[in-house]
């Protein structure tokens, strides 16, 4: 366990101070490392559960540490924060081997650093206490922190702002979003978005869908039921969603092709994309796991045209449809502005996920949260560029779908009303807004665009 936690503070320091992806190295280290299940479950919830939380955790570090916050090392306070976030939000953490640890990791800043950190983290569980079951009805909501769904910590002094008072610095440290993020919520969505901001504490749930090729439904329910995963069905048409967080890649079954792993979010885009089977189809933006979806719901007799950005992009798609068997699946790279200068126009739908700032779907990727930017030019001429890119890329009366991870309106209804204003041969035929829920289901936005006639 202690090497572990020695990783998980290596993962949440580059997380903040450096450019890393935690979700795809957290998968790397497990797959290195091998752990029994409970070391593995033990290892995730700590690496993203500290990410995800950073700022509940400073909150509590500003409390309790006597020196200026901004003064602190960044490797001490990646240790810090690993450390916090054991103590207060995982059950049965015994103090000794989380405070030995951090101190151990903080000591490459010197024995200063070592023993900063272990006064800290031993001031912390003095000040603590839980209070198990409902939210206690008088407590003082700046010295109470929700850690599970009926567990409450209790600390003696004042952790968070007056919410009273400021209510946006408070859901900023509660929620452990950035400032900017609580004040647009707050401002588009009203009574509605405490709930939305405290979802993004929640991991959102993984997603599987059979591989039709190879597999039923029912076949790939027995085949998790016997390695001790059980499932849900979501949405009536054959998605699971694992009732507990796995290493689902690492099933001999994941690697034999048996299913597709995918957000929730994206399965919920292909179904609003509609594509049925013998359909050409086009995807200028998005990720493999939607390419790969849609080839099984076109069948054999269609065909997917999946633009690569890059070659590594590329790379990606070639092994997922080597490991699931997709012969009707074609990748081209290419920039998705020049799509419809290369590839034939006459595509009986594209689909187009321009990048945002996934504000839906923050809980997904924890650290994405503390880099995304609120006014980003290049990006919301990206997000216009490519659906008009989708527009020419359809046969006439073709169906774009443009989807986002986001639900900021600026980046979702204002662009694609203000390309319907600017054309006069499409017309939007529906669009839907989902917020996140607190049971870990993503938000995000999606139109679906028909093309009169040719433009």
């Amino acid at each position: 366990m202690r090497k572990l936690r020695k990783i998980a503070v290596e993962i949440a320091h580059e997380a903040f101070f450096g450019n890393l992806e935690a979700e795809s190295t957290i998968d790397w280290v497990l797959r290195r490392q091998r752990p029994e299940h409970a070391k593995s479950d033990f290892f995730i919830r700590l690496a993203e559960g500290t990410i995800r939380n950073a700022g509940t955790l400073d909150a509590i570090i500003r409390a309790y540490s006597r020196m200026d916050f901004s003064k602190i090392e960044p490797k001490v306070l990646s240790a810090l924060r690993t450390g916090v976030y054991e103590l207060v939000f995982m059950e049965n953490a015994v103090p000794h081997a989380p405070i030995s640890a951090m101190a151990e990791a903080a000591e490459v800043c010197g024995s200063k650093a070592r023993s900063f950190t272990k006064g800290v983290l031993h001031a912390i569980v003095r000040g603590a206490g839980r209070a198990s079951g409902r939210k206690p009805k008088r407590g003082n909501q700046r010295s109470l922190l929700q850690t599970g769904d009926c567990r409450w910590m209790s600390f003696d002094k004042n952790i968070f702002p007056d919410p009273d008072r400021n209510r946006d610095e408070y859901l900023e440290a509660v929620c452990s979003v950035p400032a900017w993020v609580v004040s647009r919520i707050r401002g588009d969505y009203g009574k509605a978005a405490e709930g939305i901001l405290r979802s993004f504490l929640q991991k959102p749930k993984k997603a599987l869908y059979p591989n039709l090729l190879i597999n039923s439904h029912s076949k790939l329910e027995e085949i998790l039921r016997n390695k001790g995963l059980s499932v849900d069905k979501s949405g009536g048409d054959g998605v699971l969603i694992p009732r507990r967080e796995s290493a689902l890649d690492s099933f001999a079954a994941y690697t034999r092709g048996r299913f597709i792993i995918c957000d929730e979010l994206y399965f919920k885009s292909v179904r609003f994309l509609d594509p049925m089977p013998g359909e050409r189809i086009c995807i200028i933006k998005g990720e493999t796991q939607v390419a790969a979806l849609i080839s099984l719901l076109v069948c054999s007799d269609g065909h997917v045209v999946f633009c690569a950005e890059d070659e590594l992009a590329a790379g990606r798609m070639l092994v997922e449809k080597e490991r699931l068997g997709l012969d009707n699946l074609e990748t081209v790279v290419l920039e998705p502005a020049d799509a419809s200068s290369v590839i034939d126009c006459s595509f009986d739908r594209v689909y187009v996920e321009p990048p945002s700032t996934g504000t839906g779907a923050l809980g997904r990727y924890a650290g994405d949260r503390w880099r995304i930017k609120e006014n980003d030019e290049q990006r919301m001429e990206k997000q216009e560029m490519l659906l008009q890119s989708s527009l020419e890329l359809c046969a006439a009366g073709g169906i774009a779908v443009y989807c986002t991870s986001s639900i900021l309106p600026e980046e979702n209804s204002a662009i694609v009303n203000n390309l319907t204003g600017a054309l006069q041969h499409i017309r939007i035929v529906d669009t839907e807004t989902i917020l996140p829920e607190r049971s870990g289901a993503e938000g995000g936005f999606m139109a679906r665009i028909v093309k009169m006639s040719f433009m």
